[in-house]
């Protein structure tokens, strides 16, 4: 049986067609950009009887974001920059309300902040760069990273450390999918993360949640 030409077009056109629906769904989806805001909170003392945690390998370093050495002596630099893409919140912070809530009844607010970032696969970004973009610098012994990738669905990454004189008091690392517009709570029995993240849509940085 011969091949038509005219089926093999219409072929072609369909399955082009449907690349928006499917294949060329994460493409589109990691050309957003979006609003990510994070609330770190330390448990009220006495809530755990949880043992603090042995201490590991550092985190990793973000790829788009090394440390710079110095060659003479060795030594690491801060890190000050960010993967591209990332700037300022564009929205009122949503968790304004919950963050006063949690530092007034019984927990420790550690940080609160929020930026502008397209999704980025396997870059996580530091909280010190972060905090120069919004509300300010982040409370002395937390530490780490937070990512936002995309796959087939966006997934957000947190990656702490919180340390005292006394050495390691805790760590959370979770990576779960996200829905935007959904706050996301991180439990954990020395310190909790609430997070969400919001789809920027327009050049006036209107926000909307993906259905």
């Amino acid at each position: 049986m011969r091949n038509n030409p005219a089926s093999l077009v219409r072929l072609v056109v369909l399955l082009g067609a449907a690349l928006p629906l499917g294949l060329g769904a994460p493409a589109a989806f990691a050309e957003r950009s979006y609003q990510v805001e994070v609330v770190v909170f330390a448990q009220p003392p006495g809530t755990s009887l949880e043992l603090p945690p042995h201490r590991r390998a550092p985190l990793d370093v973000d790829p788009a974001d090394p440390a710079d050495e110095d060659p003479a002596s060795g030594s690491r630099a801060p890190l000050t920059q960010l993967p591209p893409g990332f700037a300022p919140p564009r929205d009122p912070l949503v968790l304004r309300n919950v963050a006063a809530r949690l530092n007034t009844g019984g927990y420790r607010l550690l940080w609160h902040q929020a930026w502008v970032q397209p999704p980025l696969e396997g870059a996580a970004a530091r909280l010190s760069p972060l905090a120069a973009l919004g509300k300010g610098p982040v409370t002395p012994g937390l530490s780490g990273a937070i990512s936002l990738s995309i796959s087939r669905f966006l997934h957000l990454g947190i990656d702490l450390e919180l340390t005292s004189a006394a050495g390691l008091e805790a760590e959370l690392r979770q990576r779960r999918r996200v829905r935007p517009g959904v706050d996301q709570y991180f439990d954990h029995p020395r310190i909790g993360v609430i997070a969400v993240v919001s789809e920027i849509r327009g050049q006036a940085g209107q926000s909307a949640s993906a259905p």
